[in-house]
């Protein structure tokens, strides 16, 4: 029987729901970007994937783990939420006006830019929400990626400003479509 070999990673992740219990090795000698991710979920959880997504069930006798689209209700009800919290986005401008640049900035990816990947995550994959960045590449149209690059890579307060005017213009065309 062969084995994995000497371990130089063995890491535990506490995973945000308390039904998923997360585990990564790496085998020493291996590449650094090798390695294999073990994700167990209890039987009691309500499993979906998306069409796009790539899973290998290994164990799964009782058939829990489904492929299915988000319900156009969740999908609504999520993006009025986003919306909604557009008011926040008075921070931004709250720190480029008291000189704070970081604060800006974090406030800026926060409040303007999180809930604005959200939102287009619910367009293009909404069976992924939450993912913030992760997978981005896979889940979005290049050109939206392109676009959404480059208000990730405003940095100076001047430009948070024309930032959010870009971000708002694009949120009001993604409401129009999910709401």
């Amino acid at each position: 029987m062969a084995t994995f070999g000497p371990l130089d990673v063995e890491d535990v992740y506490v995973h945000p729901h308390s039904q998923i219990q997360q585990r990564f090795y790496r085998s020493v000698g291996l590449p650094p970007f090798l390695f294999v991710d073990v994700c167990i979920q209890t039987h009691g959880r309500e499993v979906v994937f998306g069409p796009a997504d790539a899973f290998l069930g290994l164990f799964d006798r009782d058939g829990v783990l489904k492929c299915g689209a988000a319900p156009t209700m969740q999908i609504e009800a999520e993006a009025e939420a986003l919306i909604s919290r557009r008011w926040h986005w008075i921070l931004v401008e709250k720190e480029v006006r008291r000189g704070h640049p970081l604060e800006a900035l974090a406030s800026y990816h926060a409040e303007v830019l999180e809930p604005l990947t959200e939102l287009l995550r619910l367009r293009y994959a909404p069976h992924k929400i939450g993912y913030g960045l992760k997978h981005i590449y896979a889940d979005l149209p290049a050109e939206v990626t392109r676009e959404l690059e480059s208000l990730y890579a405003l940095t100076h307060p001047d430009d948070l400003r024309g930032g959010m005017e870009q971000a708002g213009r694009w949120m009001d065309e993604l409401a129009s479509t999910l709401t």
